[in-house]
């Protein structure tokens, strides 16, 4: 398997994991469009794949230029010919981001401006991809990107109704945990996608995981 740790049990656990956070108010199915953002080095890039089918197509989207690496090599190996890897920092705007650069790929976060001893790499906004990939709807994104998710919903714009449902990760957690208080996103997003004009829904408040109940679901009215 095309990734940094091939151990078959725990690539299952983390499929396991994607499915349970992703699909927990939308299941893909046969024929589905699917951008998955913050897709790291491919743990949930084959569950997508069979989900949409032969006649479904997946984006999925890495800053990170190393990590894509990964990404693209899992996407090769496995012969996913509906997927599409990209390598770009998704943003409210179009231009260049830093994004740090650590052996621990899952903690790799986007940086405004460019410098602060992260990779320069390229960003644009959502529509602005999809427009590159002449896709004109989404039946389902997901987005997990370390504390950015609040700049990837800012740049939909309040016109956009080609996206049919969102899953996103929130990363409050890492601050109740001590960590930087810009990933304290949840509030901002929950109210950015209310504006949008979509029914958003939390995960259970007891749910023991502290990163799953950060997770919001949105749904067009």
């Amino acid at each position: 398997m095309a990734q940094p740790y091939p151990y078959l049990a725990e690539y299952r656990e983390k499929e396991e994991i994607a499915r349970d956070a992703y699909f927990h108010r939308y299941v893909p199915k046969a024929g589905d469009t699917v951008m998955h953002i913050g897709a790291g080095a491919g743990w949930e890039v084959n569950l997508l794949s069979r989900s949409v089918g032969p006649t479904g197509h997946v984006l999925v989207i890495e800053a990170q230029p190393r990590t894509f690496e990964w990404l693209a090599k899992r996407v090769e190996a496995s012969k996913l010919s509906n997927v599409t890897p990209i390598c770009v920092a998704v943003a409210d705007h179009e231009g260049v981001v830093s994004i740090s650069d650590m052996d621990r790929h899952q903690l790799n976060r986007v940086f405004e401006g460019v410098g602060g001893g992260g990779v320069e790499v390229e960003c644009k906004s959502i529509p602005q991809i999809l427009d590159d990939h002449d896709v004109d709807h989404l039946d389902l994104l997901t987005i997990n990107i370390e504390g950015g998710e609040r700049a990837a919903i800012r740049g939909l714009g309040s016109t956009d109704h080609s996206i049919r449902r969102i899953a996103v990760s929130c990363h409050d957690f890492l601050a109740d945990r001590g960590g930087d208080e810009g990933t304290r996103t949840r509030e901002d997003v929950w109210a950015m996608l209310l504006d949008l004009g979509f029914d958003v829904q939390r995960r259970d408040q007891s749910d023991p995981r502290d990163w799953a109940r950060d997770y919001l679901y949105a749904e067009r009215a």
